[in-house]
């Protein structure tokens, strides 16, 4: 039976029946992954704890990694599990984010890993219900001595009080239970701007090369900036770039090959078949692009090499399709 709420889908989780989750939709209490968060970047840093901040503003729930989703109709409905290798999850290195940038600390916030077969799991990501919450209707009789200059007020409504104090306004406002102030909502410390990562950066032997195929592909007006540095892609390397006129795009290189650009439809066609392994695995397996051409029929053909598939070829032809 699928499960129908975040305590279910935490007992299934413990009893190692995963499989329970499959037919459930995303929703308040319920996200589910495909693959880990890229933690070495800040901006899935920063999204892994708005994740956790929306749970812990809510009735909690649970996070899952390693189950696969599809679009039906308005929603995501969990359809498979699809186990993540044990070598990418640090535990350690999804607290931080959530200890550093989530505030007030989320009390019994944790996670932990649920083996599925040889070295690969699901991680669970569990926040648990706020122990109190917000209320807004009504604003109890405050037993507080006041100034001898303010009169006495009565129990009220908040829009009384707000008519006739500012001080008062604050308090009704703001809600306080009956075992003392308002419960604090959990809210995402900013995070410091990232320096900006030149083209190139993070692997000297090619920083140059990079360049050079940067600018005379037209630079940021048409690549746009890099996302990040350099990063190792078996049998490569590449750099994602985002914000130009041509759409999200990477430059890509291969030993004993001229670095490879790759932008708009190609690259999402490229991105497309990575869904279920992150970029920087999928040339392991496909290869990496080590040619762009455009044949006599006007077909754009990008040639790849070095992938555990052997020789392959990503084609466009003139209407578009890859």
């Amino acid at each position: 039976m699928t499960v129908r709420d975040a305590d279910e889908a935490r007992d299934a989780l413990a009893e190692g029946r995963p499989e329970r989750l499959i037919g459930a939709r995303e929703c308040a209490w319920l996200d589910a992954k495909g693959q880990p968060y890229q933690l070495d970047q800040p901006k899935s840093a920063a999204e892994l704890a708005k994740d956790v901040a929306a749970l812990a503003n809510t009735s909690g729930g649970v996070i899952v990694i390693g189950l696969r989703t599809r679009r039906v109709g308005s929603s995501e409905v969990i359809d498979e599990v699809r186990p993540v290798p044990a070598t990418l999850i640090d535990r350690d290195r999804y607290r931080k984010p959530v200890r550093e940038r989530v505030f007030p600390f989320v009390r019994d916030f944790s996670t932990w890993w649920l083996p599925v077969g040889d070295e690969r799991g699901l991680l669970v990501i569990d926040c648990p219900p706020r122990r109190r919450r917000i209320s807004r209707s009504s604003c109890p009789a405050r037993t507080a001595p006041r100034p001898p200059s303010m009169p006495a007020l009565s129990p009220c409504r908040c829009a009384t009080m707000t008519a006739r104090t500012g001080s008062a306004a604050r308090n009704c406002t703001a809600s306080w239970n009956v075992s003392g102030p308002p419960a604090p909502r959990v809210v995402i410390a900013p995070s410091p701007a990232a320096p900006p990562v030149a083209v190139g950066e993070g692997d000297p032997l090619w920083s140059e090369e990079f360049q050079e195929v940067y600018e005379a592909a037209g630079g940021r007006a048409a690549l746009g900036v890099p996302a990040g540095p350099v990063t190792a892609a078996r049998p490569g390397v590449m750099q994602q770039l985002n914000g130009g006129s041509w759409g999200p795009a990477a430059i890509c290189a291969v030993p004993d090959f001229k670095p490879v650009i790759l932008a708009g439809d190609a690259w999402r066609f490229f991105l497309k078949q990575s869904r279920d392994a992150s970029p920087a695995d999928y040339p392991a397996l496909a290869g990496s692009p080590v040619a762009d051409e455009t044949d006599y029929h006007g077909r754009r053909i990008v040639s790849l090499s070095g992938g555990g598939w052997g020789p392959g070829e990503l084609i466009q032809d003139r209407s578009g399709d890859t």
